[in-house]
């Protein structure tokens, strides 16, 4: 039996099941109303590339939507990598532009202002280069701070929200 990931599929397609050989049946497998066959593994096919998901609290502390997916990535990367790939709290990551839009999607120059966006706020730097791969330092203590700075702020407007307002005097 093969063992894939079908976490696209499950959201998008009923009742998959992976056959011997890889061979994808659907509900969708049927002639539809207007003649059209839509197989179920050329769905796969377009959709068959691994989700691209991060944590929404990233695009808060960093600006945007594409800064927090790109700062989402390196913290996965981090997750995955060995101890000498770290220098006391920073995370050192060596990533082509080619390599980030694979993974994530982000066009080159869109990884350009995603990068700056992110020094400015403090979270990486950019140590240099050797060869076609960037080097970056990510600064895991600060991304930490912000995280928790956010999580604080919520929970004081949430606790405002709540509270009832004062009557003046």
């Amino acid at each position: 039996m093969l063992d894939l990931d079908l976490t696209v599929a499950d959201a998008l397609l009923p009742a998959v099941s992976v056959l011997e050989n890889s061979v994808f049946r659907t509900s969708f497998d049927e002639t539809d109303e207007d003649g059209l066959n839509v197989s179920g593994a050329a769905l796969l096919n377009l959709f068959g590339q691994p989700p691209i998901a991060f944590h929404r609290v990233y695009a808060d502390i960093s600006g945007g939507v594409l800064q927090g997916l790109w700062l989402s990535h390196a913290i996965s990367r981090a997750q995955l990598a060995e101890r000498n790939d770290f220098d006391g709290d920073d995370f050192i990551l060596r990533m082509s532009s080619d390599e980030c839009e694979k993974a994530t999607g982000i066009k080159k120059p869109q990884q350009i202002s995603c990068r700056r966006d992110l020094e400015v706020a403090g979270l990486i730097s950019v140590e240099g280069k050797q060869g076609k791969t960037t080097i970056f330092r990510i600064h895991l203590d600060a991304i930490h701070n912000a995280v928790s700075k956010d999580a604080a702020n919520d929970l004081l407007r949430w606790h405002r929200m709540q509270s009832p307002p004062s009557s003046g005097g």
